[in-house]
């Protein structure tokens, strides 16, 4: 099960990717929570449409790495390298910055040296598997009325003050990474996981019927500096009624026909193929850094729109040519120093 390669999990990677990166054009330029240049930056203008359907973008992408860390089941040391990496991708996002924010990539780090260094959670556990769910139903407030106005409270519970953001909070969302986790241990080497079991028939159609008068509340968050306090507080309903669709996604990959026929796939081969879904945190970081660069051309950009439309058109591209340019540098060096 472990072995195979599951197409459709790449394409949700990508897709969202897609949407993140939009997101952050405007978040990291501009910093404001409505775009500024409307419809005079046409090409951003359009996409932005597309990106507001994959707010959820972050949760997403963490669902999927760390069901892939379960899948695989990396080993300890594995998760402490990604630690490690996700340390160096927070001291670039606070060269960006020029401050330190607590935001994703400590959020990773810490997470990942958690999983590895507790037994209880990098082994296959029914109990954090059913506590890590119940966790994601307890409403953001209830944790944020246990801690003050500090910057361990923005940590822990994302708690807002004026100066800071409290993106990417432990609490509940570290429960996020046990669950998917948890979740890719139970389907490694899981052949009944191939096709759908019976009961799976009527409950996906029910959820799907539950969550309709609530899917789409995501869709008009502020784009800017009050993204992650509208994202991160909705209520638990309101996130599993939007998280339900790419959760299917996820299990729809491992259907054993569905899998077989984008195994066949040239376009799904090529998606797989890309370093953005290969290599997703070298270039994601590159992403980071070319953001950073965009930073300083914010007054241009209002001055003449087009010159933005071309920056964010050339984000994934110039990412995704530069990281295949490093990984082929440091292929070239190791293969020089063996010979």
């Amino acid at each position: 099960m472990n072995n195979r390669h599951y197409h459709l999990i790449d394409i949700l990677k990508i897709m969202t990717l897609m949407a993140i990166a939009i997101l952050h054009v405007n978040e990291f330029v501009f910093y404001t929570d409505i775009f500024p240049l409307g419809s005079t930056s046409p090409f951003w203008y359009m996409w932005s449409f597309y990106a507001r359907v994959f707010t959820l973008g972050g949760q997403i992408l963490v669902a999927i790495i760390f069901f892939l860390f379960g899948l695989s089941q990396k080993k300890k040391k594995s998760l402490l390298l990604i630690a490690l990496f996700a340390l160096l991708g927070q001291a670039v996002l606070a060269m960006v910055f020029r401050t330190f924010e607590w935001d994703i990539y400590a959020y990773l780090a810490v997470t990942s040296v958690l999983i590895a260094g507790l037994p209880f959670l990098y082994e296959k556990n029914r109990i954090v598997l059913i506590v890590s769910f119940i966790m994601l139903l307890i409403p953001t407030h209830f944790f944020q009325n246990m801690t003050g106005e500090n910057e361990l409270a923005v940590i822990l519970t994302g708690k807002m003050s004026e100066s800071n953001t409290g993106s990417w909070p432990m609490l509940p969302w570290f429960f996020l990474s046990t669950l998917f986790y948890q979740l890719g241990l139970y389907f490694r080497d899981n052949e009944s996981v191939k096709s759908f079991h019976p009961r799976e028939k009527w409950i996906w159609p029910m959820l799907a019927i539950c969550c309709v008068p609530f899917f789409g509340a995501y869709y008009w968050v502020p784009i800017g500096p009050h993204f992650y306090q509208f994202v991160f507080n909705q209520c638990p309903h309101i996130f599993w009624a939007n998280f339900l669709i790419f959760v299917f996604i996820m299990r729809l990959a491992f259907i054993e026909s569905v899998r077989v026929k984008l195994a066949e796939n040239k376009f799904a081969q090529w998606i797989s193929g890309l370093y953005w879904v290969r290599h997703m945190g070298l270039v994601y970081l590159l992403s980071i850094i070319y953001l950073g660069i965009g930073m300083q051309f914010s007054e241009t950009f209002r001055m003449y729109p087009k010159s933005f439309d071309l920056f964010f058109a050339a984000l994934m591209p110039v990412c995704e040519l530069s990281g295949r340019f490093l990984v082929f540098v440091v292929k070239y060096l190791k293969n020089e120093r063996i010979s």
